[in-house]
């Protein structure tokens, strides 16, 4: 399950957490500029709200016929270098600019691993996304509606907005 319509192939890991979708990707040591590129194009494609990034350094197992046990014990002993995107990162093409978690967290351990992807969701949680997108949206419509100022047929604008007087208004209730 993705979330989002793209063109995209599944992510290595998505995960649901109080609501918030959690891309993680990982590659072999190298691919570090592979894994920003694509966590940008899942955030800028709305797949998830979070992308961490995961980059092998080393992840070792002594079994050559791997099982299931096998990967997790080689996972939890390895060594990684991580980073978290957000959906805060994308504001930029509202003219926005949000706080970016550290870029790379490197050679950390399991652990580590795990609390760069709950800082992800405590930097994304913190900021206020919307208001500062609400406020660009209300400033359009506020010079919009100026420009038009004394140019638009009123009674044509209150029939396609649907505009009707209030004859009567409830009282404001405290």
């Amino acid at each position: 399950m993705t979330c989002g319509v793209t063109n995209h192939s599944r992510p290595d890991a998505l995960l649901k957490f109080n609501g918030v979708t959690v891309i993680i990707e990982g590659k072999k040591a190298g691919g570090w500029n592979e894994l920003l590129k694509q966590c940008r194009e899942r955030l800028e494609s709305s797949e998830c709200d979070i992308c961490v990034m995961v980059e092998y350094v080393k992840v070792e197992s002594d079994s050559m016929n791997l099982t299931q046990e096998d990967i997790a014990s080689a996972l939890k002993h390895g060594r990684f270098n991580a980073g978290v995107r957000t959906a805060a990162d994308t504001l930029e093409k509202w003219g926005l600019i949000a706080p970016n978690m550290q870029e790379k967290y490197e050679n950390v351990d399991f652990q580590t691993l795990a609390w760069t992807i709950y800082q992800g969701y405590t930097e994304l949680a913190s900021h206020d996304i919307l208001g500062p997108v609400i406020d660009k949206i209300d400033e359009a419509v506020m010079q919009f509606a100026k420009e038009l100022e004394g140019e638009a047929d009123v009674e044509h604008l209150k029939s396609v907005l649907e505009l009707t007087e209030n004859k009567e208004r409830p009282e404001d209730e405290d």
